[in-house]
């Protein structure tokens, strides 16, 4: 069986919108995900509510992606695919990071997922996924207490410039893109995470995806 690695933060981890609990793997999309892709692949969910893509997190402690990226890649080795799925937590109010820091960080994805494979021998590199998360809604944000007091009313301006970071970056370095905005919409009354509907929409959407490129 073939495995595909899906790193991310509460929208891997399967957090529900406005309430302290996680989804069953099944509603979520990474559940959905591995219902479509089919037997022959297992899909590995390693999401971390408020991981950073690099960074740590001001609001929430040991949340750097990419320092925690590599070992946690190696425990999972070998992979036909790595999916990067992070950048909401960097739109949030501490985080004010430019394109091309953004760019170095993607790049760093990119290097260790090498590193790590020559260090462990895996002959096949796996291909990297970038997927832009879905645009966080501002006018939604301040209407939740703690998603406005950590987001606040610019997240929603920061997570639509991720799109063409990623986008270039993928046409410059070789890497695959899924833009999950066109796909699904975070959440009324929050504005951040995804509700079961919208799960159900990215996991059967980025399935389909993956299936083109595998």
């Amino acid at each position: 069986m073939k495995s595909i690695l899906i790193y991310g933060d509460s929208l891997t981890y399967g957090k529900v919108p406005n309430l302290a609990e996680r989804y069953d793997r099944v509603m979520n999309f990474v559940g959905v995900l591995e219902n479509e892709i089919g037997s022959e692949y297992r899909v590995i969910d390693e999401g971390l509510r408020a991981r950073m893509l690099y960074g740590e997190n001001e609001f929430f402690p040991e949340r750097n992606g990419l320092t925690q990226f590599g070992p946690i890649l190696g425990s999972h080795l070998p992979v036909e695919l790595v999916c990067i799925f992070l950048g909401t937590n960097d739109c949030n109010q501490k985080s004010d990071k430019s394109e091309e820091e953004i760019y170095q960080a993607l790049n760093g994805y990119k290097e260790k997922v090498v590193a790590w494979c020559e260090n462990l021998s895996i002959k096949k590199i796996p291909k990297i996924l970038l997927i832009t998360p879905p645009v966080v809604r501002g006018d939604q944000v301040l209407l939740q207490e703690t998603m406005s007091y950590i987001f606040g009313s610019n997240a929603e301006e920061k997570s639509k410039k991720l799109k063409e970071i990623y986008k270039n970056f993928c046409n410059k370095e070789n890497c695959l893109f899924f833009d999950a905005s066109e796909v699904c919409e975070t959440a009324d009354g929050e504005g951040v995470h995804l509700d079961k509907e919208n799960n159900i929409l990215l996991g059967e959407a980025l399935a389909n995806k993956i299936k083109e490129y595998l």
